[in-house]
């Protein structure tokens, strides 16, 4: 037997946003319920054997997602990054024929240096070698004093 509405809803909702509570009120009408009677209820319907079995699965196909495309992200920035550098060191081959040199050279048109280095970029905060919310340090900021009024 599938879920209600409301139970897909809430389960949803609650994959979605990590807040039992909040998955309770957006499926169901809590105006006349207090918070602690909605918490009690939210874990009541979350522990519910179809409920809860569904909620996994939909974690599971979110998991799976997030994965592939954060797999496929990869491999297409390493792919990118890959043929630009290649295509330099054809440029850089005293021995590369005038047809190597030609398709190198459209390689790097087509990239770019940009493109080349936005793949860099996302490669090395899909990495963590930056700060979660990407910005970085900065020195602060001098304060200029007009030394010509000076007085001890």
């Amino acid at each position: 037997m599938p879920l209600t509405p409301k139970q897909e809803a809430f389960a949803q909702h609650y994959v979605k946003h990590g807040n039992k509570s909040d998955a309770y009120r957006y499926a169901y009408d809590t105006s006349n319920m207090a918070d602690e009677t909605i918490w009690v209820k939210a874990n009541e319907l979350s522990s519910h054997g179809k409920v809860s079995v569904r909620i996994e699965a939909l974690k599971k196909e979110l998991s799976d997602k997030e994965l592939y495309t954060l797999e496929e992200s990869v491999r297409g920035d390493k792919k990118l990054i890959e043929r630009y550098e290649k295509a330099l060191d054809v440029l850089q081959d005293e021995n590369s024929t005038d047809k190597q040199l030609d398709v190198a050279k459209r390689t790097i048109r087509f990239i770019g240096s940009h493109g080349y280095n936005s793949a860099r970029d996302r490669l090395a905060k899909q990495h963590g070698h930056f700060e979660k919310d990407n910005k970085q340090k900065t020195l602060p900021i001098m304060k200029v004093v007009d030394v010509a009024n000076y007085k001890k």
